[in-house]
């Protein structure tokens, strides 16, 4: 249980210390999926096409 909220905890640092997308992509797995639209799609293609984040940061 500890590694997953240490794990939590690095994405959030992350996720402030430098931007949303890039936390996102640096701990999303290769295989997780996203529903959009009522159709899961692979995650990470989804944040890799994205835009640089310039909308904030996850809090």
């Amino acid at each position: 249980m500890q590694e997953v909220i240490n794990t939590e905890l690095a994405f959030a640092k992350m996720a402030v210390d430098q931007e949303t997308q890039a936390a996102f992509l640096a701990y999303m797995s290769e295989n997780s999926l996203l529903k959009k639209q009522g159709k899961l799609i692979k995650g990470r293609s989804v944040y890799l096409n994205l835009p640089p984040d310039t909308s904030g940061k996850l809090i």
